[in-house]
């Protein structure tokens, strides 16, 4: 989506953006200039009803919604139904309400016009936002590699927002000790000071990331890295602006790339992630027009195995597109054999296994 220098991308995300239970991204550093948080729900299903539980105020004509309210709607196929956060202030944040449905939904969540400037310094203001993903796809695993915002006080510091949807998860960053314990619906924010981060929890989590350019921002919801991935990413390059892409990947999968059937630029240099014991490893491409032409449509594929990319268009001065465009379904296979509890295999044995069938698997 882009509005003169007040753009992001929102990465739609098929089928992996239905679902019957939500929890909402938010930052409580930069405020909103000349827009507000705001929430849009549309449904699928005739006699669709929601529920919604806010963090902070939300307007609505003919009287405002307490923080703390649970307001039920009803929604047929294609209708939609959209909130917006009363205050501009930088501390509001809906960061942490629920919803919830008895059918599936889907749902955009936009932070616009946030003044970027006033943190990372210059006049900037730009848009957030992304399609959330449902609970039931959120892993315990994440890797967040850093874009290219401006320093603050010679150290970069992009903002993570992690979510919890229950209660007592402990959270973990870059494979040490215990760094914070979240509740249902808390949300703690890092700064990335680093290239990348890794973050651990013991149930379930939301990481949601704001990169960009300069001072200008842009938002991303963040895919689980436990069993999810894509071997083939299509993108487009919609400006002449800086085009850049995050990669991260298994080490055993870093020569495995392909750019439009090529081998990525030669200068392309993979680095470990933190903190997963050199399992994991990000790279940051600048990929100039005369790899990746403005309007043309082109391929990332991996021959070794899954991987996640990231996508960071713009300028540090116009605005700034970010979004993941690598699959967020997590794939689980149920297996089970033909030998009894507890007997003893020996050599010549033959064991038989049985596996769910998944599209496009080997066995």
């Amino acid at each position: 989506i882009t509005g003169g220098n007040n753009p992001d991308i929102f990465a739609l995300k098929g089928r992996n953006a239905l679902g019957t239970s939500f929890y909402l991204p938010g930052q409580n550093l930069m405020r909103n200039v000349h827009g507000h948080e705001r929430i849009d729900i549309v449904a699928t299903e005739d006699g669709t009803i929601i529920q919604i539980e806010n963090r902070a105020t939300l307007f609505r004509s003919g009287g405002n919604i307490n923080p703390g309210t649970v307001t039920t709607i009803t929604l047929n196929r294609g209708q939609t139904y959209s909130l917006r956060t009363n205050s501009q202030n930088a501390n509001v944040t809906q960061a942490g309400s629920r919803i919830w449905s008895n059918k599936p939904i889907a749902i955009t969540y936009t932070d616009d016009s946030v003044s970027g400037g006033e943190f990372y310094g210059g006049s900037c203001f730009d848009l957030l936002g992304d399609q959330l993903i449902p609970t039931n796809l959120l892993g315990q695993e994440y890797i967040v590699m850093r874009g290219f915002l401006n320093a603050v006080s010679g150290t970069f510091r992009e903002i993570v927002m992690v979510t919890a949807v229950n209660d007592s998860t402990s959270i973990f960053l870059n494979g040490g000790s215990r760094d914070t314990i979240l509740q249902r619906g808390q949300t703690v924010i890092y700064r990335l000071s680093d290239s990348s981060m890794y973050i651990q929890s013991t149930q379930p989590i939301y990481v949601a990331h704001i990169s960009g350019f300069g001072c200008e921002t842009g938002m991303a919801v963040l895919p689980s890295i436990s069993c999810t991935g894509s071997r083939q990413v299509g993108f487009t390059r919609t400006t002449n602006e800086f085009f850049g892409i995050n990669l991260m990947t298994k080490t055993a999968n870093t020569t495995g790339f392909l750019l439009n059937g090529n081998p990525l630029p030669a200068s392309t240099q993979f680095q470990p992630v933190p903190g997963t014991s050199g399992v994991w490893q990000f790279t940051r491409l600048d990929l100039n027009q005369s790899i990746v032409a403005v309007g043309t449509g082109n391929l990332i594929t991996n021959t070794s195995g899954p991987f996640h990319m990231g996508v960071i268009n713009g300028g540090a001065s116009t605005g700034c597109r970010y979004g993941y465009f690598s699959d967020f379904a997590r794939y689980e296979v149920e297996g089970s054999t033909n030998s009894p509890p507890g007997a003893a295999l020996c050599e010549g044995s033959t064991l038989e296994l049985y596996a769910d069938s998944i599209a496009g698997g080997t066995y």
